[in-house]
């Protein structure tokens, strides 16, 4: 996906989170994040694509359902809960 379009879909989640008050950790929140894929039992991946924001509040309904905040890294949006890992990218 191009620039602008990675810059929208990361403005939607943005937007969405925070109509539902889900908090979001960023690279402007903390100075170093690192995140121990070893230590899951599972990861389940969300792939946006333009038009889906039906992905991005099914995502956020996760981080709701579990009372977890949404960590963003590296272009994707993470949620850690219960031993899973669910990712959303575009």
């Amino acid at each position: 996906m191009s620039k602008p379009a990675v810059s929208a879909f990361r403005q939607a989640v943005y937007n969405e989170a925070k109509a539902l008050k889900i908090p979001i950790v960023d690279e402007r929140a903390i100075d170093k994040l690192g995140i121990n894929k070893g230590s899951v039992g599972g990861t389940v991946e969300m792939r946006y694509r333009d038009g889906e924001e039906t992905k991005i509040k099914t995502f956020l309904a996760v981080a709701k359902y579990h009372h977890a905040l949404v960590i963003y890294k590296d272009e994707m949006f993470y949620i850690l809960a219960n031993n899973t890992i669910w990712r959303l990218s575009t």
